[in-house]
């Protein structure tokens, strides 16, 4: 009885939301909250200052939800293909799945498929007709839609070339909390800032990754220690530069909060 207990909370990963983040690719609270943390704050930050000056605070509430809560577990299916399908295609892979799990993948995919993007669809649909299917809403949500197609196109290159696209992927995820205020007053200035306040970074260091440890980048990241002070001086950096950015076009403090948390 315990081992069927078992079995089959170990395959509720691939449909409950967030589950496949946090029970195969995380695998602990501290590293799930972090990475959660990690899109919440930039994301929420410059959301809010792209918004319109009338938006209804519980409306954007509600908005930010919405798509938070369609954009990760939508993320996870490009996790779950790069986990059952890429794998295979690699000498040395990084095996996160059971073979019963995966086995039990291959025997439930276009389910598990099904479910998880009829859960992005309602949520989507939700989140249009919260906002009366306006120009930068219907945006947002192809932006969201083509998510996946873009995931795929990472799952499918590997070496460099999965390297140097891997900034594209990461950048995707946050671009669509942006979109939603579209039109704002120094909307690209807003943009600059949220990617620089952690898509840049992240894929800097993607760089540095021990197989992939390229050249230009052994002077900023020698070696896996040296990333701790890397994050530093970079936001240091960027702190210093944001801050300008901002006093130069007028733009509230706030927006250098990513920043000096990160």
């Amino acid at each position: 009885m315990k081992t069927t207990i078992d079995t089959n909370h170990s395959m509720r990963v691939f449909y409950l939301p967030f589950a496949y983040l946090y029970g195969v690719r995380m695998r602990s609270v501290g590293k799930f909250v972090s990475w959660c943390f990690l899109l919440l704050v930039p994301s929420l930050t410059y959301f809010y200052l792209s918004l319109p000056a009338e938006t209804l605070l519980c409306k954007a509430i509600l908005s930010y939800f919405l798509l938070w809560c369609s954009i990760i577990p939508y993320y996870e299916l490009g996790y779950i293909y790069n986990d059952t399908y890429t794998t295979r295609q690699e000498e040395t892979p990084s095996l996160r799945l059971t073979d019963a799990q995966t086995a039990y993948f291959y025997q439930h995919t276009r389910s598990i498929y099904i479910l998880r993007i009829l859960w992005v669809l309602a949520l989507l649909t939700a989140f249009g007709s919260l906002n009366h299917w306006q120009t930068n809403v219907l945006f947002t949500i192809i932006w969201v839609l083509l998510l996946i197609p873009v995931f795929q196109v990472y799952n499918h290159i590997r070496g460099l070339k999965a390297v140097l696209f891997y900034p594209v992927l990461v950048c995707w995820r946050y671009i669509p909390f942006l979109l939603y205020g579209y039109g704002a007053t120094h909307w690209w200035v807003l943009l600059l800032l949220l990617l620089f306040s952690y898509p840049v970074e992240i894929s800097i260091e993607r760089f540095s990754m021990p197989r992939h440890r390229y050249p230009w980048i052994r002077r900023l990241i020698p070696d896996e220690p040296s990333k701790a002070k890397f994050r530093c001086g970079y936001y240091i950096v960027c702190t210093l530069l944001a801050t300008l950015l901002i006093y130069d076009n007028s733009l509230p403090y706030i927006a250098l909060i990513p920043y000096i948390v990160f």
